[in-house]
């Protein structure tokens, strides 16, 4: 790749703050009023332009579908392609990554939460922000992927979505993008043609929210080698000469890659949180705020990581709602004040005024508020079920004398009238 700095953009004068990635170089540079900005630019490799090319399009989707959205996801300022046809975009310039945030900030534990809720809040708006019936799931999230800026007001974005994918719950795929294996649950570490599943998210966002708040990765996510089932190597060396295979072995492939995930990992034998993971969350939580209000965070938040960071993807969490709510509850437990900025960005997710929520446990209103819902439900349908009945139950028919006659009835009529009852 020719040297970052020879790059040129009309209208942008570029500094000699340069971040080199694996898919594209990030400039830093300022527009024409003192703008700070971000240029991103792709490496020349088919791939990595085809990368920044679908992460320019989904953000393009995503703000233009959601008023809101640059709340919580990178604005994207302008795009464009260099003379060699490299495509670049310019976003505004954050300082800091959430990972170098809390190495160079070494921020206390408020903000660690308020910083946690604001991405859980990202990550669930991400996923409804398809269209009808679809799911839109980034796949690569990571702290690195969350841009932070320090202010009178913390704020955190949602970036790097040159993996995300919208499709409905219907379709499914297999893994085809980069990802970082330290985050990423184990069914997205083997070519298995899934459904696309939001639950592989919230793995990764599960794992993030502990190593924000404790400083290190879950032993219980990194430590799953140990379950592997001898389907595992099979697949993976099936995979690693795919260009090769002879029929046989390529059927061999298709059908491997067809099987659940339990084929290749002992998935019962795994637990969904080790007791050290748990005792090291508990210590990192009695640190940073009191004992009780560490006890109230911790009974919230070890039940939702639990669930989120599950080896087994048909027992995990596929929402980021139970994470964001835990978190919503010990950003309150560490003394935090209310927001209405977060109120708003919350709402769509949890309802009006759950980012002020103190130790209600996560889903409690929403289960309240859909109780009259239900109870509706409840009646419309009795009443359309007795409809039905109604109008299919045979019905009870007086007969004349004539009509009894007609039939072949012998009826004798009593002094005053008899009414016969006939069901055919």
């Amino acid at each position: 790749m020719d040297d970052p700095l020879d790059i040129q953009i009309p209208g942008l004068r570029l500094a000699t703050d340069v971040r080199e990635g694996g898919q594209a170089v990030v400039l830093r540079g300022t527009d024409g009023e003192g703008r700070e900005l971000a240029i991103k630019v792709a490496r020349p490799e088919r791939w990595a332009k085809e990368s920044l090319l679908r992460e320019i399009a989904a953000l393009e989707r995503i703000h233009a579908s959601d008023h809101e959205s640059e709340h919580w996801l990178v604005e994207l300022v302008s795009s464009g392609a260099l003379p060699d046809g490299r495509p670049y975009m310019v976003l505004p310039w954050f300082p800091h990554s959430l990972l170098t945030w809390l190495t160079v900030e070494e921020p206390p534990m408020v903000a660690r939460f308020d910083a946690l809720v604001q991405a859980c809040a990202a990550v669930a708006r991400l996923h409804s922000s398809g269209a009808l019936h679809e799911v839109t799931v980034h796949r690569d999230l990571k702290p690195g992927n969350f841009l932070v800026r320090q202010g009178e007001d913390l704020q955190v974005r949602l970036a790097d979505l040159g993996g995300v994918k919208a499709r409905t719950f219907r379709e499914r795929t297999s893994n085809t993008v980069m990802f970082t294996p330290t985050y990423a649950p184990l069914e997205q570490r083997l070519p298995l043609e899934r459904p696309l599943d939001s639950s592989v998210d919230v793995h990764a966002l599960g794992v993030m929210v502990f190593q924000v708040l404790t400083g290190e990765l879950p032993e219980t996510a990194l430590n799953r080698s140990g379950y592997r089932l001898p389907a595992t190597a099979e697949l993976q060396a099936l995979e690693d000469s795919r260009e090769a295979l002879p029929p046989d072995k390529e059927a061999r492939f298709q059908f491997l890659a067809k099987q659940p995930l339990s084929t290749f990992y002992d998935l019962d034998a795994a637990p969904d949180m080790l007791d050290s993971d748990i005792n090291m969350l508990k210590n990192a939580l009695n640190q940073g705020i009191s004992a009780d209000a560490a006890s109230k965070v911790a009974e919230v938040l070890i039940p939702a990581l639990e669930r989120a960071i599950r080896a087994d993807p048909d027992r995990r969490e596929s929402s980021a709602r139970e994470l964001l709510g835990a978190c919503i509850v010990g950003r309150a437990q560490a003394g935090a004040a209310p927001s209405t900025a977060l109120d708003r960005l919350v709402a769509p997710v949890l309802g009006k005024g759950a980012a002020r929520a103190r130790t209600i446990k996560p889903g409690t209103k929403r289960k309240r508020k859909l109780i009259p819902l239900v109870l509706v439900s409840m009646a419309v349908g009795g009443v359309l079920a007795l409809g039905a009945l109604w109008w299919m139950w045979p019905r009870s028919v007086a007969l004349g004398a004539d009509e009894a006659a007609a039939l072949g009835m012998d009826v004798q009529l009593a002094p005053a009238r008899i009414s016969v009852q006939y069901t055919g």
